[in-house]
C-alpha cells in the first residue's frame, strides 16, 4: 500500500514526546514490511542536526485565509521505501519552539501553522504523484486532514478511492480555537456543527479528525475505553461513544534498534538480560555525568516525563519526601509546564538538607535514564 503519515513531529527530525517516537518508527516498521510510506511533517528551526538535509523537490501554494502561502517542499530519503516530506514555511516554523515559546505561551497562531500543515498533507502527495490508499494523521495539529480529505473525495479523483485514519495520542490537547479559523482554513460553515468541528462555539481541531477519519485510533485498549468516560474524555467522551464502532485501542509499541541496551551505541557499556555486568558501568557514566561521586551501594531512581499535571506529579512530591532518610539520588529528564519546572527547582533546594538527591538533567540521552538507576 502507498500511506502517508501527516503529523507534527516524527524521529529522527523532532519530538518532544511520544508522538514523534510512534510516528517515526511506525512509519520504519511499515515500510520495512513492504509499504511505500511518505511523512509529512513541518520544517522546524530545531530540527535534529543529526538528521539527513532536506532537497527541495518543488514550490506549491497553500490557501491560507485570503492569501496563498508559497511554500517549498524538501524531501529526505530514510529508507529505499520510506521518505520524509517537509513543509518548508519559515513565517510558520522557522522560530524557537515548536508549539510554545521559550517562556511556555503557545505560539497565538498555531490555528494558522497547523491548517498549512494540514493542507501541505494533501497538496504534497499530488505535486509528486503520489496516490495514497491511506492517509493517517496524528493528534489535534493534523485534525484537519480527514476533513480536507473528505471534502476533497467530493470532486478530486485523485483521492476517491483513498482512505483516512486518525489517531488520538493525548486527548487533553486539542487545538480548540476561535471560530473565525474556519475562514482562515477555507472550511464553509456548513462544517461548524455539534456532529462535526464546533465545540462550544469554537473549531476544535481534534474532533475534527474524530468527525471525519473512516478508522480512529489511539495508544491503548485502556487508554480508548478510558476516553469514552467522563472523567477521562476531557468533553469528547460522548462522540467518541458515537463513534465507538470505528474507534480502537492498539498498545504502542517500541522500537528495538533504539531501545535495546544489548547494541545501544550511548551507553558506557552494552549489556543483555544474560549478561547484566556491563549495568554497573552504566550506573557509574550516570553518577559521573550527574556530578555525582561513585557509589555502588546507593540507590538510583530515574524519571523520564513531561511536566504536567497529567502524569502525576503532584504525587511525586509529596512520596519523594520519604526518601529522605536515604543516601538514594534521583535523576529526572523532562521539560514542561513552568509551574512544575520551578516547583522541581524548590524541591532541589529543599531536600539538600536531606540525603536524598535531586539531579535535574536534560542534556542526556534517553536511554541512559533506563540503563543506570536501580529503579526507572
Amino acid at each position: 500500500m502507498k500511506i502517508v503519515f501527516a503529523a507534527s513531529e516524527a524521529v529522527p527530525f523532532i519530538k518532544t514526546g511520544g508522538l514523534g517516537e510512534v510516528v517515526g518508527a511506525l512509519s520504519a516498521a511499515l515500510a520495512r514490511s513492504g509499504h511505500d510510506v511518505r511523512v509529512v511533517i513541518p520544517k522546524y528551526r530545531s530540527l535534529s542536526l543529526s538528521a539527513p538535509a532536506g532537497v527541495a523537490v518543488g514550490t506549491v501554494r497553500i490557501p491560507l485565509g485570503a492569501a496563498e502561502i508559497p511554500v517549498t517542499m524538501e524531501e529526505v530519503a530514510l529508507s529505499p521505501r520510506c521518505r520524509a516530506w517537509l513543509v518548508d514555511s519559515p513565517a510558520h516554523f522557522d522560530r524557537e519552539g515548536v508549539y510554545v515559546d521559550s517562556e511556555g505561551r503557545e505560539f497565538g497562531d498555531n490555528d494558522a501553522r497547523f491548517v498549512l500543515l494540514a493542507r501541505a498533507v494533501l497538496e504534497f502527495p499530488k505535486t509528486m504523484g503520489f496516490r495514497p490508499d491511506i492517509i493517517h494523521a496524528h493528534d489535534w495539529q493534523t485534525g484537519l486532514v480527514p476533513a480536507y480529505l473528505h471534502l476533497a473525495a467530493r470532486h478530486d479523483p485523485f483521492f476517491s478511492k483513498t482512505a483516512s485514519v486518525f489517531s488520538i495520542h493525548n486527548i487533553a490537547f486539542q487545538g480548540v480555537f476561535p471560530k473565525e479559523t474556519l475562514a482562515c482554513a477555507r472550511l464553509p460553515w456548513t462544517e461548524f456543527t455539534a456532529e462535526k468541528i464546533e465545540f462550544y462555539d469554537r473549531v476544535n481541531f481534534l474532533k475534527a479528525g474524530l468527525a471525519y477519519a473512516q478508522v480512529l485510533s489511539t495508544v491503548s485498549p485502556t487508554y480508548a475505553l478510558e476516553t469514552q468516560r467522563e472523567e477521562f474524555g476531557v468533553g469528547l467522551d460522548g462522540f467518541l461513544k458515537r463513534r465507538a464502532d470505528h474507534y480502537f485501542g492498539i498498545l504502542n509499541g517500541i522500537d528495538l534498534r533504539l531501545w535495546n541496551p544489548a547494541q545501544d551505541p550511548h551507553l558506557a557499556q552494552k549489556f543483555s538480560a544474560k549478561s547484566l555486568a556491563g549495568r554497573t558501568v552504566c550506573r557509574a557514566d550516570l553518577q559521573r555525568a550527574a556530578g555525582l561521586q561513585e557509589d555502588p551501594r546507593a540507590p538510583l531512581l530515574g524519571m523520564v516525563s513531561r511536566l504536567d499535571s497529567q502524569k502525576g506529579l503532584i504525587f511525586c512530591w509529596t512520596s519523594w519526601s520519604s526518601f529522605f532518610r536515604t543516601d538514594a539520588k534521583l535523576f529526572f529528564s523532562g521539560r514542561g509546564a513552568w509551574c512544575f519546572r520551578g516547583r522541581c527547582g524548590r524541591f532541589s533546594e529543599n531536600i539538600r538538607a536531606g540525603c536524598l538527591s535531586l539531579r535535574i538533567l536534560t542534556n542526556l540521552w534517553p536511554t541512559k535514564f533506563t540503563a543506570g538507576p536501580t529503579c526507572f
